[in-house]
């Protein structure tokens, strides 16, 4: 089992260390085999670009699973032995003779929260707590519970990133930003079409973001629009699937570029948004097959405030084939044109985007049922101990043994409280 979970605990560090496709945009996926040219072929055959998807890792957590079940058996088996069978040896009076009653005995051991729960051949066991017995299984249960539902979650899971522009409608045709799922499942498709209407951030005076507030519109076919307002901190579930509001946000840049021959083409920059009012953010898109369109924006053009509707945008281009920057910069911001190299620019207008992840999960719920059982069984285990007493008939009574699963000298108390009562009834 330590060998199991070590193997589980490198996985976990080797997706810390080694990219995930759930967490790369598509430009990024498709440059990393060029990236990492010397091993991106044994990163695809082993799928350590979506380890926790991976057959290896099924595998692994599959051995862990079937590991569980042999040892929760187990633990039942030992459990319902010690709750009634656990007599324990008898052949020595150890604690001392009771000169007393059975009716007697069972009497003031209820009076103290003792349950006979079993008998044989003269023996009988009082418990305190019985259920104390059972902790180890309960918590073995709930890891089973946990690991089992999580490798239905690898297996059926469905996720799928978007980055929306305000005013930008996405359609179940579409394509993801980013999409995941798992080996038995196939690709989202959203029941629904989904707008951006508009986004909201908020900063407190330092430029830290006090708050996101994006509000969307849901569209199911036949039905009328629906509108509702996400967080940070406050998801949505439309349709059975769960929608959550990223943390990437930005602004995009609408562009119109002109070349030599006279072709018109529109584009948009990405930006993240920036950190500081006086610290930029840097894109770079491709305007020919030679050629890169570099920039840098600032919120404010006088970087004054991060919530300005006067962006500033300096372009310049960089040659790929000579490795070369032109030298002139061209700065720009909204409705403005100018010229770079061979190309007129013109900066139409912004619009901020923000990142949304849709999520499909059906096993969730006995994750969460898993974790109350897990502290159920760790509660048993800790604060309700069983105490037993163990009563043996002799020919003037009866002899007896008390002890404790854990803890004992704590319940010492109990233990001389208990015999006193018992003594007290002597005949």
């Amino acid at each position: 089992v330590l060998a199991i979970i070590s193997l589980i605990l490198g996985a976990v560090l080797l997706s810390l260390v080694l990219p995930q496709t759930s967490s790369l945009s598509p430009w990024e996926i498709a440059k990393w085999p060029e990236i990492c040219s010397n091993w991106s072929a044994w990163m695809t055959f082993l799928g350590l670009g979506h380890i926790f998807t991976s057959p290896i890792f099924l595998f692994i957590l599959g051995l862990f699973l079937l590991a569980l079940l042999l040892s929760t058996t187990r633990q039942f088996k030992i459990a319902f032995a010690k709750t009634f069978h656990g007599f324990g040896a008898l052949s020595m009076p150890t604690g001392g003779v009771l000169v007393t009653s059975l009716e007697g005995i069972r009497k003031i051991c209820r009076k103290n929260g003792y349950i006979k729960t079993a008998e044989s051949n003269d023996v009988f066991l009082f418990v305190k707590h019985p259920w104390g017995f059972w902790g180890n299984a309960i918590l073995h249960c709930s890891i089973i519970l946990i690991v089992f539902a999580s490798i239905f979650i690898v297996l059926f899971q469905q996720r799928g990133v978007l980055r929306l522009i305000e005013g930008e409608t996405f359609s179940p045709q579409n394509s993801w930003f980013v999409e995941e799922h798992g080996p038995l499942s196939r690709v989202l498709r959203l029941p629904y079409a989904i707008r951006l209407d508009r986004l909201v951030p908020e900063y407190w005076p330092n430029d830290d973001l006090k708050a996101l507030t994006s509000v969307v519109s849901t569209k199911y076919p036949h039905q009328a629009i629906g509108q509702s307002t996400l967080s940070i901190t406050q998801s949505r579930y439309f349709g059975g699937i769960r929608l959550f509001q990223s943390t990437n946000y930005g602004l995009a840049c609408f562009l119109t570029i002109k070349g030599e021959n006279g072709y018109r083409e529109g584009m948009a920059m990405m930006f993240k948004n920036a950190l500081k009012r006086n610290k930029p953010q840097f894109e770079e898109i491709e305007i020919d097959k030679n050629r890169l369109l570099q920039a840098k924006y600032f919120p404010d053009a006088e970087q004054k405030s991060m919530l300005s509707q006067s962006p500033l945008m300096i372009l310049r281009l960089h040659d790929t084939r000579q490795n070369s920057t032109v030298k002139q910069k061209l700065a720009l911001q909204p409705g403005q044109t100018g010229n770079l190299g061979p190309y007129t620019i013109r900066f139409n207008n912004a619009a901020r985007w923000v990142g949304f992840i849709f999520i499909r999960l059906y096993a969730m719920p006995f994750i969460f049922l898993g974790f109350i059982l897990l502290a159920v069984g760790a509660g048993l285990i800790f604060f309700c101990p069983p105490r037993k007493l163990v009563v043996k008939k002799l020919d003037h009574g009866f002899s007896y043994t008390w002890s404790a699963s854990k803890f004992a000298k704590f319940y010492e108390d109990e233990h001389k409280m208990l015999i006193s009562n018992l003594l007290s009834a002597e005949k």
